[in-house]
């Protein structure tokens, strides 16, 4: 497999965030609505994939002790808080 790496700062880190929150919750409403059919268990290994994924990137995002970016709010952040 190839790798690459990418410096993100926190409140990019926040975009991938919510994009990859999205993302689950996309694959959660396709499980559910294709219970019965051959797509929700192709959708269930997707999920599955996707949170151990989002689970590292925790880990990453921890170490490195950023304080906003896990929020899925719609409210305004603050960037005084990050200067």
């Amino acid at each position: 497999m190839r790798e690459f790496t990418l410096s993100i700062d926190e409140q990019n880190f926040n975009l991938i965030w919510r994009g990859l929150a999205a993302r689950e919750k996309e694959l959660i409403d396709i499980i559910e609505e294709y219970q019965d059919d051959e797509i929700a268990p192709c959708a269930n290994n997707d999920l599955i994939y996707l949170r151990l994924y989002k689970n590292t990137l925790k880990e990453m995002a921890q170490k490195m002790h950023f304080l906003t970016c896990f929020s899925l709010s719609d409210e305004l952040i603050d960037l005084n808080d990050l200067i």
